[in-house]
């Protein structure tokens, strides 16, 4: 059988003032477009991705006006905007600061380290979940507890069902400061992409990060989002019941669980 990952939405009717709001978002740097960028109202589950061109479009109803647009990427720090700014804002261009990364005095210290993999390894095609509606931010991934400190070196995805002509998506790794408030925190210094033909899609994708220098320091969550129109298609991953996948169906949306566990796991060096 395949299971989706659900999330039920409960339509109200009442009169409000619906807008398309149509940006682009830039860097304040060199003022060229971001590409993929995260723009969504906070904890709200509306949201949206900027094109490759830095293009977005997203609706900004009246009841939302007091609330903070987020805009967030990758290399670059996040800007929160109260809604009734940017629709009132002449220019339609958001612009993000780069992020500086500070550099701290390394202090060599011995450590074990053992090579593991962490996360789910769910094989089965006879449970699936994963992604059917084309929503863009849309995105899940699974908890992994580490103790001390890990590299990761290796990301696996185990796809029991593929029907988009092309695979573009986004790899995210996560601190986990509070599991129970869902409050995660992007490492990331720089976008990891999955970009393949459906006829290159195996079983299992793996992904080669160990020349990305990723260490985590204590609990991880390893997601990914879908963050391109693919047209018509589907994209399902092994899973299994017994563990969860962490979900968030857009842009800075609210992040929930499901105790159905997707294939997603890391090979790393983890510190003993």
């Amino acid at each position: 059988m395949k299971l989706n990952l659900i999330i039920l939405t409960i339509s109200y009717c009442f009169t409000i003032t619906a807008q398309t709001f149509t940006g682009k978002i830039i860097s304040k740097g060199n003022l060229t477009p971001v590409e993929y960028a995260n723009i969504g109202i906070l904890n709200k589950n509306i949201g949206t991705t900027s094109d490759a061109s830095g293009n977005f479009s997203i609706d900004l109803s009246s009841e939302l006006k007091n609330d903070t647009l987020r805009i967030s990427c990758i290399g670059f720090e996040t800007r929160n905007i109260i809604v009734s700014d940017i629709i009132q804002s002449k220019s339609k261009d958001i612009q993000l600061s780069e992020k500086t990364y500070n550099l701290t005095e390394a202090v060599i210290v011995p450590k074990r380290y053992k090579e593991k993999t962490l996360g789910i390894n769910a094989r089965s095609k006879s449970i699936q979940a994963g992604f059917s509606e084309h929503l863009l931010g849309k995105e899940m991934g699974v908890f992994l507890p580490i103790k001390k400190s890990a590299k990761i070196k290796k990301i696996n995805l185990n796809i029991a069902t593929c029907n988009f002509d092309t695979v573009f998506y986004r790899i995210n790794v996560y601190e986990v400061k509070n599991l129970w408030k869902r409050d995660f925190e992007n490492i990331l210094k720089a976008p990891i992409y999955i970009n393949i033909p459906k006829d290159k899609v195996k079983e299992t994708i793996s992904i080669n990060v160990e020349n990305r220098d990723i260490w985590v320091t204590g609990n991880c969550l390893i997601s990914i989002e879908y963050v391109k129109d693919l047209g018509k298609g589907q994209l399902f991953f092994c899973a299994g019941i017994g563990n969860s996948t962490y979900h968030r169906k857009t842009s800075q949306g609210k992040w929930s669980s499901t105790p159905i566990g997707i294939g997603i796991n890391v090979l790393a060096d983890v510190e003993y």
